[in-house]
């Protein structure tokens, strides 16, 4: 049974993905700070630790066979009201958290990155060759994220990043800011899709197919 260390596990994407991977036969501790509460309900393969990752110790990253790191300010209007905060979030936190978790031999860590590195894409479709264009703070700190994590990369401490599309659905820790979601909130309060802008396309995913992209990355064996 694999142990895994799960960084902002109480959020919008842990809350569903921690009882997913706890239903898989996975051990999971979770370190949250609490900002939006603890939205977990209680697993006996479940430890939750209420701290911030910026008074995190070593001691606190032994033990795991890998790491996913969600914690983070999650958003392009949370990170243009506080550039501050968002790279603090975002760029320190992720580069200490990684560093701790080499450090104490955790062997794969797993980011969660989004597609905001690519900027507007100008209606072209992108992969990860393409160029990346971000000019937000929020998509300039995942982008640092990704060079920092790489730059640590090597063949004991696999790094493996995931650029997010928009996600929706439902989960335990809802979110209604995000576009699908925001529809769906509004179609069944005022029986309207507002649609501010119909010219930009985003990619989308459900956060179930996300917790299943976890799962595979979770159960890869990288070279």
């Amino acid at each position: 049974m694999k142990h895994i260390l799960i960084t902002g596990g109480s959020g919008y994407i842990g809350s569903k993905l921690v009882p997913f991977l706890l239903k898989k036969g996975y051990t999971i501790t979770v370190i949250d700070k609490m900002d939006f509460y603890n939205n977990l309900s209680p697993h006996p393969n479940l430890k939750i630790i209420s701290r911030d990752i910026l008074n995190t110790h070593l001691e606190d990253y032994e033990g795991f066979d890998a790491i996913i790191h969600l914690a983070g300010l999650s958003n392009d209007p949370m990170a243009n009201f506080s550039p501050n905060d968002n790279f603090i979030q975002n760029l320190a936190v992720t580069g200490m958290a990684a560093f701790l978790a080499k450090k104490a031999g955790i062997p794969k860590f797993i980011f969660a990155s989004s597609c905001s590195v690519y900027g507007n894409s100008m209606d072209s479709l992108c992969n990860e060759y393409d160029q990346t264009l971000a000019t937000f703070p929020y998509g300039v700190s995942k982008l640092q994220c990704e060079a920092s994590l790489m730059q640590q990369a090597d063949k004991n401490f696999k790094v493996v990043i995931l650029r997010q599309a928009t996600v929706f659905g439902w989960a335990p820790r809802m979110r209604t800011d995000l576009v699908v979601n925001t529809m769906t909130k509004t179609s069944i309060l005022e029986r309207k899709i507002h649609i501010h802008d119909s010219s930009v396309y985003r990619p989308l995913i459900h956060i179930d197919d996300l917790c299943e992209a976890y799962l595979r990355v979770l159960e890869a064996d990288l070279l």
